[in-house]
């Protein structure tokens, strides 16, 4: 990856593709082929308060460059290993969308929504999970802190709670026979 510098804008960060040299030799006019990625701000509709801080969405826009445009080495995740990561770094970024630069339109079209306000998964905001459904759950929407939500050692959501209540409730003795006796 690579990032690319714009007076008053962040970098803008794109995968090098292939590297053109003349006649088979690389030199000061070497360019890059590249494959931009956009900022939800730089998308038709812009930021959605789902988007990461550092989400980037791949494009179909694809650009030649000089080599001399490229500022620093930067890494774009997918969402998995963005959240496995032990520390982001400045230059760590994720994507989970590919973006059609001149429809707007975005694939997959959509995902997986997650909590009561059934959105989808932000890595800037802490989700816990639940132990018997798999479900995820943000602390706020369970009127809980983030600090409370890391002291749990366990979790089972509302739903699943209440559905282990009626199981209780519901269960009905029946007598068992003991030896030698017939009904």
């Amino acid at each position: 990856m690579l990032s690319h510098y714009y007076r008053d804008k962040p970098n803008c960060i794109a995968k090098i593709e292939k590297i053109l040299t003349a006649n088979g030799r690389i030199n000061p006019r070497v360019k890059v082929e590249i494959r931009w990625f956009y900022r939800q701000e730089d998308a038709i509709g812009g930021r959605k308060s789902f988007h990461g801080t550092k989400e980037l969405f791949s494009s179909d826009h694809v650009d030649t460059q000089s080599v001399d445009t490229i500022v620093e080495k930067c890494n774009v995740y997918s969402m998995d290993e963005y959240n496995n990561l032990d520390k982001v770094e400045e230059n760590d970024f994720f994507c989970r969308f590919e973006y059609q630069r001149l429809t707007g339109a975005f694939s997959p079209e959509s995902i997986t929504v997650y909590c009561r306000c059934e959105m989808p998964e932000n890595p800037d905001r802490e989700m816990i999970d639940c132990e018997n459904c798999g479900d995820r759950f943000h602390p706020a929407c369970l009127d809980m802190t983030a600090e409370m939500a890391k002291q749990l050692n366990h979790f089972i959501c509302q739903p699943c709670l209440s559905a282990m209540e009626m199981v209780k409730k519901s269960k009905i003795i029946y007598p068992v026979a003991t030896a030698g006796a017939f009904w």
